[in-house]
């Protein structure tokens, strides 16, 4: 079907390395990156640990607040939310 393949498409086009404590994960999963964004806020992980690739950027002054942003993901989360409050309004 088209628009599940446009999905994976767009999926795929985001799935860029990500290294934590030398260990390669794929970037376009967004439980994953919310779970390292959430261990860095825990101090369990430091932006020392991570190695990022563009477009993926740190963000925050300190290490209470760094979290590791990947724009294009965090527009298909927001695009899912959206999709999925259109349904549940519907009934």
């Amino acid at each position: 079907m088209k628009e599940l393949n446009q999905l994976l498409e767009r999926l795929d086009s985001l799935n860029i390395p990500i290294k934590v404590k030398g260990t390669e994960y794929a970037g376009n999963n967004p439980y994953l990156l919310n779970k390292i964004n959430c261990l860095l806020y825990a101090g369990v992980l430091t932006p020392e640990d991570i190695e990022i690739t563009d477009p993926m950027e740190f963000c925050g002054s300190d290490c209470e607040t760094f979290y590791v942003h990947f724009p294009e993901l965090v527009q298909v989360s927001y695009d899912i939310d959206e999709e999925y409050r259109k349904i549940a309004e519907r009934e």
